[in-house]
């Protein structure tokens, strides 16, 4: 049975007490990741979360069961061309890399004119996924406000799908990857420079 695409639905996870400690669970490409642990998590939860900062995220399994990776699409408002250029793209990168010390990791993304598509995993100690995604079109409104850019910038809502595979993310992946191809804007993908990985899945 497929699962339908959710529009701007909060990612239902129980809260299980009040953020008090922070533990640091391995690393990222190099880099520790900071997560942010409840105050009455025991340690079945402290476990998982351990397990799921592993270099590289190389356990696609495990991340898929206890991380679920959301595609997320959000596109602007009247589909006003807004979103690929220089600074919104460092206020996307600066945002994505923080949501680290939260328990969301991005990976791959592309932002296009008028929308963007991006892959997240959402850990048990992560914030509502509608909370995080209302934060990004927060900090990509006040940059393009601080540009004399006009509101309004985004639609209400945005799109929200769980990938279930290694194999479905890469496919979907594929296919966002030449957005920008088939909209004429690059002769190939990888020029296209609006679109990166955050985290390796």
């Amino acid at each position: 049975m497929g699962i339908p695409i959710q529009c701007g639905c909060p990612h239902p996870r129980e809260r299980d007490g009040a953020i008090s400690t922070e533990l640091w669970h391995g690393n990222l490409d190099s880099a520790r990741v900071r997560t942010r642990v409840f105050r009455h998590a025991g340690e079945d939860t402290r476990a998982t979360i351990a397990c799921m900062f592993k270099p590289r995220l190389s356990r696609l399994n495990r991340l898929y069961t206890n991380a679920p990776v959301y595609f997320l699409t959000a596109c602007t408002n009247s589909r006003r061309a807004l979103l690929a250029n220089a600074g919104v793209h460092e206020v996307f990168i600066q945002y994505t890399q923080e949501a680290g010390n939260h328990g969301i990791l991005t990976g791959r993304y592309v932002l296009m004119p008028d929308h963007m598509h991006l892959f997240a995993a959402f850990t048990a100690v992560s914030p509502d996924l509608s909370v995080w995604m209302k934060g990004l079109k927060a900090v990509v409104a006040r940059y393009l406000k601080s540009q004399q850019v006009s509101a309004p910038y985004w639609q209400e809502r945005f799109f929200d799908h769980v990938m279930r595979s290694e194999e479905s993310y890469g496919q979907k992946w594929l296919y966002v990857r030449d957005n920008p191809v088939r909209a004429g804007l690059v002769a190939n993908w990888t020029d296209w420079p609006y679109q990166g990985e955050i985290n390796r899945f």
